[in-house]
């Protein structure tokens, strides 16, 4: 029987090749990273993290069981906390989005979201249909107002993502699996994860629509901020002197 390393990286590459597979085979232009794709045509990080933790702990259950010969394995309450939160943080994006979704952005936001490279009718900034998705976009701002600035909580919780998935792949390459259970995954990592989910959520329910984009520059101003003085009106002109009569 070949190592669990072995077992866990084939299962690995099998489900990563399927998920691809059936990303190419519904999307409509035959994108294969589809699955990272949500309604908005934008490269979804909470996506990405349901699919990685898929991956990881699928793998790991089809390598454990072949390794320890056992089906019925014990997976930790971290694991399953683990999981919750990620999905849990997925349907809240959701949610969000759609709250996010009924009104219409102000026209200079629009103009500006277009003319560097996304569309959007509604309040949620997307990319153009006709073009397919970026990765920057797992870093940049979901609103029309921030689409094209850094969100620093998806910066974050994308950086803590990847090194908790980092150290549980340790953890389960260097289990010996003398039993039938998963290792234990840091209670600390999974509040840390949870953490940055609840900053994620929250910067994203704080609203943006509210700003504008002036199109002459390359700034945003409030909506609500107070309107400039109006300029003054010119003085009248004098009026010509009258000519002096003929004859004098």
């Amino acid at each position: 029987m070949p190592p669990f390393s072995t077992l866990f990286g084939i299962s690995a590459l099998a489900i990563t090749v399927l998920l691809l597979l059936i990303g190419r085979w519904i999307s409509p232009k035959n994108y294969a990273l589809a699955v990272f794709v949500d309604r908005y045509n934008r490269i979804s990080l909470t996506r990405l993290q349901i699919v990685v933790w898929t991956i990881v702990i699928l793998s790991a259950y089809v390598a454990a069981s072949f390794t320890t010969g056992s089906a019925d394995l014990t997976i930790p309450s971290e694991i399953w906390a683990l999981l919750g939160i990620t999905v849990g943080g997925s349907a809240g994006a959701v949610i969000v989005q759609s709250n996010r979704d009924i009104d219409e952005p102000p026209t200079e936001v629009t103009a500006r979201v277009a003319a560097r490279g996304g569309s959007g009718d509604s309040n949620v900034g997307r990319s153009h249909k006709a073009g397919r998705p970026r990765w920057s976009q797992l870093f940049t701002g979901e609103e029309v107002g921030d689409f094209h600035t850094v969100d620093i909580s998806k910066v974050q919780m994308f950086f803590f993502t990847a090194a908790a998935v980092v150290a549980y792949v340790q953890v389960l390459l260097a289990n010996d699996w003398s039993e039938p259970a998963f290792p234990v995954l840091s209670s600390g990592m999974v509040t840390l994860i949870g953490i940055s989910h609840a900053g994620y959520l929250t910067v994203a329910a704080t609203p943006t629509s509210a700003d504008k984009a002036d199109p002459a520059s390359d700034t945003i101003t409030r909506t609500d901020a107070p309107a400039p003085a109006p300029a003054p009106e010119p003085a009248p002109e004098p009026a010509p002197a009258p000519e002096p009569a003929p004859g004098g």
